[in-house]
């Protein structure tokens, strides 16, 4: 996991965001992972960050992806609606 804190960065993300989706700013403090072959991150609910200079938190997460995987060796993000949804074995054997 990378993390960064870069609230120019943060403006300029947000900047290229079509306006139709509503997001009013991006939180300086961002996280980014790199997931190595078979990796994965267990389910779970994304925290909520403060925006040092304006004190607002964060409302939504934004996912990111940067490389293509060939269909059905993975790359997959599930949004359950409860953690309880998820064994841990499930789709990691």
């Amino acid at each position: 996991r990378y993390f960064l804190r870069d609230a120019e960065l943060a403006a300029e993300l947000c900047a290229r965001l079509p306006c139709s989706l509503g997001i009013s700013g991006i939180v300086s403090d961002m996280r980014f992972i790199a997931y190595p072959i078979g990796g994965f991150i267990a389910p779970h609910v994304d925290g909520v960050r403060v925006d040092e200079k304006t004190g607002k938190h964060s409302t939504t997460s934004f996912l990111l992806y940067l490389a293509d995987i060939p269909e059905g060796e993975g790359g997959e993000t599930e949004f359950l609606d409860r953690l309880s949804e998820w064994s841990a074995n499930d789709g990691h054997d």
